[in-house]
């Protein structure tokens, strides 16, 4: 089994450009279904800053957020470390 850790920053900001957010959750999608279809298993933090998940705010998990990733979490309270 092949394992593929994505670093890149999970959370980010909504785009006032709804087409290209748009595109970038197709892109992540695809990109990420297709490493699960050649065996590779994607792993992303879900980095939720402290977040508690308001869905009043306009955030979009990414690259957690997409289907055919394994999205990883910690708890703890904010400023424990």
């Amino acid at each position: 089994m092949t394992t593929a850790l994505l670093t890149t920053p999970p959370m980010i900001s909504l785009v006032t450009d709804a087409k290209g957010t748009q595109e970038l959750i197709v892109a992540i999608d695809k990109v990420t279904a297709h490493a699960k279809q050649h065996g590779v298993t994607v792993i992303a933090s879900a980095g939720n800053d402290s977040n508690d998940g308001n869905k009043d705010q306009s955030l979009i998990n990414l690259p957690a957020g997409a289907p055919s990733v394994i999205s990883i979490s910690a708890t703890g309270p904010r400023g424990w470390l």
